[in-house]
């Protein structure tokens, strides 16, 4: 009987083996988990997915293009939109202030919401403005990454920041790294903020693989990632060199959209045209649409809590990895 479960678990790893060989797209489901999916047929008001953020009581919220902002409380939908006093419906991105409020994004200005109602920020400093990126720092600044530039909110006023190229100008993400060093994705390359410094501009000319950077991730070993599109790689720093990986085997260029690092240490990437790619430190293994996704556009991430990975698709809603 041995012999023959042995003989059994061979062919059967062979199989295995055969099958990622001819389809690397597929993933072992041992590995892959649990997926759930949220649409307009299950709770959105829009399948096209654009900033995803949990607030500090543990509430999920969903920035779709057109449809407003979703909230996800403890396995109930809810939604505010323009109705319910929003600017726009379309929405770019997602933050909570340091008095937990939450500033959303919208293609029209930012809207506060608050306990109280919902604070309309329609201009700043008498300009329009699109806030295409959001974040609260360590010192409770919001900063507001446009298509013209930086607005710093330090509590008491606001700020711009412009720059003579305009490629430095377009603000794609914001984050911040362990030392308190503020960074912004621009289409022109990367810039950091410290107190000490000021601000700092890294461009290929610098080390970076591209100069089109679309989000930055500081890791917990304390690497700096830069996302580019348009390029075959992405950049890696850790704070003296430079290094290139390429994540996406059988795809021309990268074109990652967003990336988040997950409660094992695995660096997650969504991209424009390849689904996910998850990154061990050692080999990329691409997610697509074998794999449990519903869309190979997927357009920002999040890990919340509990450990869940949530990926917004362009226009297929949700889908959230949930591991065993």
């Amino acid at each position: 009987m041995n012999k023959l479960i042995n003989y059994f678990l061979i062919i059967l790893s062979c199989s295995l083996m055969i099958s990622c060989e001819e389809d690397t797209d597929v993933i072992d489901p041992d590995e892959v988990g649990i997926w759930k999916y949220y649409s307009t047929s299950n709770g959105l008001t829009n399948d096209d997915i654009r900033a995803i953020k949990q607030d500090r009581s543990g509430i999920i919220w969903v920035g779709t293009y057109g449809g407003g902002v979703c909230k996800y409380d403890h396995g109930n939908w809810s939604s505010i939109q323009e109705r319910d006093g929003l600017l726009d419906n379309r929405i770019y991105s997602i933050a909570e202030d340091v008095n937990g409020d939450m500033w959303i994004g919208t293609a029209y200005g930012i809207s506060i919401i608050t306990d109280d109602g919902i604070i309309s920020l329609e201009t700043i400093l008498d300009s329009y403005y699109i806030p295409l990126s959001l974040y609260s720092d360590s010192r409770g600044w919001m900063w507001i990454g446009t298509t013209t530039g930086i607005i710093i909110y330090d509590q008491s006023d606001f700020y711009p920041v412009s720059f003579v190229n305009d490629d430095f100008n377009w603000i794609w993400d914001i984050t911040e790294d362990s030392e308190g060093q503020v960074w912004f994705s621009t289409t022109g390359g990367a810039i950091s903020y410290n107190e000490n410094n000021g601000l700092e501009i890294f461009t290929v000319d610098d080390g970076l693989y591209g100069n089109f950077v679309s989000c930055i991730l500081q890791d917990s070993r304390g690497f700096i990632w830069f996302a580019h599109l348009e390029t075959e790689r992405i950049t890696r720093w850790d704070g003296t060199n430079f290094e290139y990986i390429n994540l996406l085997n059988g795809y021309n260029y990268a074109n990652v959209w967003s990336m988040v690092e997950d409660h094992n240490r695995n660096i997650w990437f969504t991209t424009k045209n390849s689904g996910v790619t998850c990154y061990d430190g050692v080999i990329p293994k691409t997610i697509g649409i074998k794999g449990g996704l519903k869309d190979y556009d997927i357009r920002c991430s999040m890990v919340d809590v509990e450990g869940n990975l949530w990926f917004g698709s362009d226009s297929l809603g949700l889908q959230i990895y949930v591991p065993e």
